[in-house]
């Protein structure tokens, strides 16, 4: 069963919503819909408290396709709080994260702003779940952290 937080099962979500999920352990789920405000980051945040309470080593996919319209300033600044408040946790417990995102301007975006300031972890930005399923598989067997075989085929399965 899924352990979801914020907008529920797909087919009763709210338009903007957090849908997050520990189902898939040792990778933490986050699904973005619609515009992004103070609630939304707040129980992304509470997911992502989830995740490093379990003080186990971990991969962040956020799915970020759903997201129709730019975070405006505010909520930016609740999410770089969000990031400053967690970065020893995420240095400890999180092996990377990888934001995926339809656009490529902003996928290019994404990865130019992590090279010129590195997060605490590795950051890549994706444009398909898939890309995102592989690029945590590689991080996870390379850190030699266990994971079901069937782990990856059922992520798959969530993206469509």
């Amino acid at each position: 069963m899924k352990e979801v937080i914020g907008g529920g099962a797909h087919h009763s979500r709210k338009p903007n919503s957090v849908e997050f999920t520990l189902a898939y352990w040792p990778v933490a789920l986050a699904t973005l819909h619609g515009s992004l405000g103070a609630e939304e980051v707040e129980q992304m945040a509470k997911g992502f408290d989830e995740a490093f309470g379990r003080k186990s080593t971990h991969v962040n996919i956020i799915d970020a396709r759903g997201v129709r319209e730019r975070p405006d300033a505010l909520v930016r600044q609740k999410m770089a709080d969000f990031v400053a408040r967690t970065r020893d946790e995420s240095k400890r417990w999180s092996l990377g994260t990888v934001i995926v995102v339809n656009n490529a301007l902003l996928r290019s975006a994404i990865t130019a702003i992590h090279w010129i300031a590195p997060a605490s972890i590795p950051v890549v930005a994706a444009a398909t779940l898939e890309e995102a399923v592989e690029q945590c598989s590689k991080w996870l067997a390379a850190n030699k952290v266990a994971f079901d075989s069937d782990l990856f085929s059922r992520l798959k399965l969530h993206a469509r």
